[in-house]
């Protein structure tokens, strides 16, 4: 058995976790970047980062905000860069730093939601889960007198890659920033001694996470909705639009596994169900009455729902996720093929 070091050891992320009082999730910003800071420097930022995307960092240099956003920096070859400027870079540096794209500085940036703590054994995983951002805001943010070079959405494996040059480009300070901008979990923070051996168990790790979270919250607004009274309308129909706000939540993360093109990065909030149900056409069967009573719940339609018609309805969209999250279930790899 291998004799780990503290700054490697799964007892380093135990310890900090313990002086929060082991929570299941914190959704704090300050609390969050507080956390990841400590990891980073007892661990000397020697731990795995895995992305959803397959990309996985083997150490992190460091933690930086720039609110609301969080960085996660891999890659920090300012020195080289510097060297290469003074024309002190010798061949084998300069082919190194060519492998890596020239990069200055390559990084994970997210709007974080929460972080949620899985443990298995003394292994503790760290979940980062991200905000929708919009890509205007994003882009006024990182654009900064900056000059963009290229981005590249990726939405299959969430995240959109954003070249940019710091400044007017003269200095070359070439910035690579990955975002993951959907509302999913996206990223792993883990320790090295009994890491995953890949980052197929990584996003496996995700995935069953963003399922459990759907179900979750479905039993949650259940438990409620029972408790509601027949006669309080206004009540019965918020959770009425809650139980459809979860439907769509599944649908879209339905088509993001099956690879099925809705323009999620670009109009997330803006697909309506009408939409999802000629896309899913062909994978799913969505019944009209099922979308006609979501809308009615969600507006001012002028109709009369009871809460027997609520619970109902609850029913038919607790269906159609369990037979999501069957399928998914039978077939989990598909979600990470890529990386296979």
């Amino acid at each position: 058995m291998l004799d780990y070091e503290y700054e490697l050891s799964e007892q380093l992320f135990l310890d900090i976790w313990s002086d929060y009082d082991c929570p299941s999730e914190i959704s704090d910003k300050i609390v969050i970047n507080e956390i990841l800071n400590k990891i980073v420097a007892k661990s000397n930022g020697k731990v795995i980062l895995d992305h959803y995307s397959g990309i996985n960092f083997d150490d992190i240099k460091a933690i930086e905000t720039d609110d609301p956003f969080t960085k996660i920096l891999w890659i920090d070859m300012n020195d080289t860069r510097k060297r290469y400027l003074d024309k002190s870079l010798d061949d084998n540096e300069f082919m190194i730093w060519q492998v890596f794209g020239f990069y200055t500085y390559e990084y994970v940036y997210m709007d974080i939601a929460k972080i949620k703590f899985i443990r298995n054994k003394n292994h503790l995983f760290i979940l980062l889960q991200s905000n929708l951002i919009n890509p205007r805001k994003l882009e006024k943010q990182l654009y900064k007198n900056n000059t963009p070079i290229s981005k590249d959405i990726n939405t299959e494996k969430l995240y959109t890659e954003y070249l940019f040059f710091e400044g007017d480009g003269s200095d070359l300070i070439k910035h690579c920033c990955i975002v993951g901008n959907l509302p999913y979990y996206s990223c792993i923070i883990q320790p090295k001694e009994h890491c995953t051996p890949s980052s197929v168990d990584a996003k496996l790790i995700m995935l069953r996470e963003t399922l459990k979270e759907i179900k979750e919250r479905l039993e949650n607004t259940y438990s409620k909705l029972i408790k509601v009274p027949e006669t309080d309308t206004d009540e019965l129909f918020a959770k009425g639009t809650t139980i459809r706000r979860i439907m769509e939540f599944s649908l879209k993360h339905y088509c993001v596994w099956k690879e099925i093109p809705i323009e999620i990065e670009q109009k997330y909030g803006h697909i309506n169900l009408g939409e999802l149900k000629k896309k899913l056409k062909e994978s799913l069967e969505i019944s009209q009455g099922i979308i006609d009573t979501a809308n009615e719940l969600s507006h001012d339609s002028g109709k009369v729902y009871s809460k027997t018609d609520v619970v109902n309805f609850f029913n038919s969209v607790k269906l159609m996720v369990e037979n999501i999250n069957t399928e998914i279930a039978s077939d989990p790899y598909r979600y990470c093929e890529d990386s296979l």
